[in-house]
């Protein structure tokens, strides 16, 4: 087992994907990408998930329930189809998929009703590629026509180590935010006369820090939950063909988020409903476009079918659970929309292990927003698409100490 472990600890740490999406480009990625692919499947709907099975730390409270190491990580892939916005001239496999990382930790203490929490996640690991032709003129005063490339890359990433508490059925966790990347763009121009005469390249880097915490109160088989994370000062550097600019000073405030919901568990049965809000408008980004306040309701289940056959060495019955959910949000970009219904299942991968489970994560859905059309100046383009995502996730859980008798 603890070579799986360690095995599965390596492929995580050596991935590296890029793909491009016109939603990464101006904005700050995906905000339906934190949590776990358990509380995804269920719509979204993790902030009040209060088992030892839950390693979501969309609310970091959780941490206080299992009394094992939980280790989850995984990848989610985005495609798009169906894409309606014309004014951005752009190369057919700019547009092709999207991916984000995660892991969470969930580690409880030998201190009696304490517990440790890492998460991370990554809303954007993007690279976008237009291409495009336009008349420059020469200096007899020519028209040469010129082909324009340019290339967009941006990477935001977001980190918290909390610190919990369970008093009675009261649970209580907070710890530090880090957000951290960087966002490049490259331009090249190619004419008659010359191959990549002309190269330019720009790059933005993050850093900020801020706080998160959260509530859970269980009372009989129902469970809420309250998340609240503040508003991350995040620095701006810049530098010009790889050189750093001197002088230059930006910061912004990442928007502060609190979201609150409910679980209701009985036998095989669980369901679950959120509500999350998030103020992008005090977002002042230095490339003008203005974000709107989100909000998103999310609602889900699980049921949990046992197979009572001996199919495992050690004659255990096996659980087969199967997820779904919906959620609806708007704003974030201007005007936006978007809709989707999620759906996953939990499978044991090992014929000898209970520790041990793979999560798969489905989720189909349509949004539309205005998005600030740099080249053109316009500050809310209409954007339409249809997407599908898909995730696989891994997590191990067992004991690190044995209790005191």
């Amino acid at each position: 087992m603890r070579r799986i472990f360690f095995i599965f600890i390596f492929l995580f740490l050596s991935v590296s994907t890029f793909a491009g999406s016109l939603v990464a480009k101006d904005g700050f990625g995906e905000l339906n990408s934190e949590g776990d692919f358990r509380a995804n499947s269920m719509g979204l709907s993790g902030v009040a998930l209060y088992d030892n099975y839950n390693s979501s730390l969309v609310n970091p409270a959780i941490i206080t329930k299992s009394e094992k190491v939980i280790f989850n990580f995984g990848e989610r892939v985005d495609t798009f189809s169906d894409i309606e916005y014309k004014k951005l001239p752009m190369t057919e496999d700019s547009l092709s998929q999207v991916n984000g990382l995660y892991f969470n930790l969930v580690f409880p203490l030998p201190i009696k009703n304490f517990a440790l929490g890492i998460n991370y996640f990554s809303p954007i690991n993007s690279k976008l590629e237009f291409s495009f032709k336009q008349n420059l003129k020469d200096v007899d005063g020519t028209d040469i026509e010129t082909t324009v490339r340019e290339k967009f890359f941006k990477n935001i990433n977001i980190a918290g180590i909390y610190a919990g508490y369970r008093l009675g059925n009261l649970s209580f966790a907070v710890g530090p935010v880090y957000v951290f990347g960087n966002d490049k763009a490259v331009y090249y121009l190619s004419d008659s006369l010359y191959d990549k005469s002309a190269y330019n390249q720009w790059e933005y880097v993050y850093s900020g820090y801020g706080a998160k915490g959260g509530i859970i109160y269980l009372v009989n088989n129902l469970s809420f939950g309250f998340s609240f994370q503040s508003k991350i000062k995040t620095d701006l550097s810049k530098s010009f063909n790889e050189k750093r600019v001197n002088g230059f000073s930006y910061s912004f405030d990442y928007p502060s988020k609190y979201s609150f919901g409910i679980a209701w568990s009985k036998n095989n049965f669980l369901l679950s409903g959120e509500y999350e809000r998030q103020n992008w408008s005090q977002v002042n980004y230095f490339n003008n476009y203005k974000f709107e306040d989100s909000s998103k309701i999310s609602l889900g289940g699980e049921y949990t079918i046992v197979l009572k056959k001996k199919l495992y060495r050690k004659g255990r019955n096996v659980t087969l659970p199967l997820r779904a959910g919906v959620y609806w949000q708007n704003g974030y970009y201007k005007d936006g929309k978007e809709f989707a219904f999620n759906m996953g299942m939990g499978i044991l991968p090992f014929r000898k292990s209970f520790y041990a489970r793979l999560d798969l994560f489905f989720s189909f859905g349509k949004r539309e927003m205005k998005l600030y059309n740099a080249l053109e100046g316009i500050n809310g383009e209409e954007y339409k698409d249809n997407f599908f995502r898909f995730g696989l996730s891994f997590s191990l859980n067992d004991k690190w100490y044995k209790k005191r008798k």
